[in-house]
């Protein structure tokens, strides 16, 4: 892959990927607004798959001298509706009334350790017995890999 000049490079490999994928056709809902040449961020209001599950995601860019991508901040938020079936490598999974839903934030604002890590996982609204959000920690992530682990759990 070449190296990342712009933020609008960035988003034409970020639309590129939707479109490539064959998962979802909605590949205009990927917007990008920039802030310079190199900074901005790329966003989807509502990608939607073909059995209605949907991402929402807004990523906060910055593209380096050397070509890589810095990302500042980003929320990666997957739905899919209740009662919904899925095939993938390990076979057929159905999860009833039970939606799946995960939202993968980088939030350095709000960061306190332990409690609000800077990179965490929200998953299917768990909460605590104080009644918050449960955010479980980890790594950095991108677009890119959230985009594949979707596809390949449950699109492939």
């Amino acid at each position: 892959m070449s190296r990342l000049r712009t933020v609008q490079e960035y988003f034409e490999q970020v639309k590129h990927q939707v479109s490539a994928s064959g998962c979802s056709t909605d590949w205009t809902a990927v917007r990008f607004h920039r802030r310079s040449k190199t900074s901005g961020w790329v966003e989807a209001e509502e990608l939607r798959f073909p059995d209605d599950a949907t991402l929402r995601f807004i990523e906060e860019v910055v593209i380096n001298r050397d070509g890589t991508v810095d990302r500042i901040a980003y929320s990666f938020n997957y739905d899919r509706p209740e009662g919904e079936t899925w095939s993938g490598a390990e076979g057929t999974l159905s999860h009833g009334n039970i939606c799946c839903s995960f939202r993968y934030d980088r939030d350095p604002a709000r960061a306190r350790p332990i409690v609000h890590e800077e990179c965490h996982l929200h998953v299917n609204d768990l909460r605590d017995t104080r009644g918050e959000e449960l955010r479980f920690r980890t790594h950095a992530t991108t677009f890119e890999e959230v985009f594949e682990f979707i596809r390949c759990v449950f699109y492939s």
